[in-house]
């Protein structure tokens, strides 16, 4: 028998899933910008300094110069999406991490081979030695 016996007992099904790569960031390089930027204004601070700013420019109600309330925001604004980027670094190091993590998999000529947790599949069979991280998703045997 050989050592890839169950693989043929695999449900179609299975055969099918998702990469096992982890990805826990929440944006794209695209995307982050506008995202970003619309998170910042669910913030009732920040929209309130926003309408404030607005009404500044109407010379009618004006109290002050539209720079006085327009500078402090931007600035606000500004920390709040170069926080959320050093938070996206930070789980994209960790994601690549994680998916760079070694692993010994077991090949069809029945030989333990290095690879990495992003490139194992449904039906693999992997060693997990003392006090080494186990995947999640792993059945022990």
């Amino acid at each position: 028998m050989t050592p890839f016996h169950y693989k043929k007992h695999v449900e179609p099904s299975q055969s099918n899933n998702p990469s096992n790569k982890r990805r826990s960031t929440r944006y794209t390089w695209w995307n982050f910008f506008p995202i970003a930027l619309a998170i910042q204004f669910t913030k009732v601070v920040n929209i309130f300094y926003c309408v404030t700013a607005i009404m500044q420019c109407i010379p009618e109600i004006q109290t002050n110069s539209p720079l006085a309330t327009v500078v402090p925001l931007c600035f606000v604004i500004s920390l709040g999406i170069l926080k959320e980027l050093i938070a996206e670094v930070k789980r994209y190091k960790e994601d690549k991490a994680v998916n760079n993590a070694p692993v010994m998999k077991l090949n069809r000529d029945g030989l333990w081979v290095p690879s990495t947790l992003a490139l194992t599949a449904v039906g693999d069979l992997i060693k997990v030695h003392d006090f080494e991280m186990v995947p999640a998703d792993c059945i022990l045997i």
